[in-house]
């Protein structure tokens, strides 16, 4: 005979305590919402990302968000679809992949002195419109 447990199992607890944790800090924990919002977190340091993301649109006269969605996925070869399905790894692998290829075809973008592949500006730029 299984005794009935008394009180919250620990499950319950944790999500609790999860619960509790994103009200005192004002955060959510949640999966990204949209394939550009994913792609924005692989852009690097948020603050980083920002100011680069703002130079390099500032110095094309502004972008909309459709419009560097459709140049990564030109360059990356991933669809919206593919972004949402691979794993965080698997994305920041084929990231990587184009950004060594736009340095190879010298698809580079200097912003504020530093000499960028244009992907890695077009994450920048995308961090800072999401």
């Amino acid at each position: 005979m299984t005794a009935k447990r008394k009180g919250p199992t620990r499950r319950a607890a944790l999500g609790w305590l999860a619960a509790g944790a994103s009200l005192l800090t004002g955060r959510v924990a949640a999966a990204p919402a949209s394939p550009e919002r994913r792609l924005a977190r692989l852009a690097g340091s948020r603050r980083a990302a920002g100011r680069i993301g703002r130079a390099y649109l500032a110095d094309r006269g502004g972008a909309d968000l459709s419009a560097l969605m459709a140049e990564i996925e030109a360059r990356t070869a991933l669809s919206s679809d593919a972004v949402m399905r691979l794993s965080p790894d698997a994305l920041a692998a084929r990231l990587a992949v184009a950004k060594r290829e736009d340095f190879e075809r010298r698809d580079t973008v200097a912003v504020e002195g530093w000499v960028l592949s244009g992907t890695e500006a077009r994450l920048c730029a995308l961090a800072t419109l999401v």
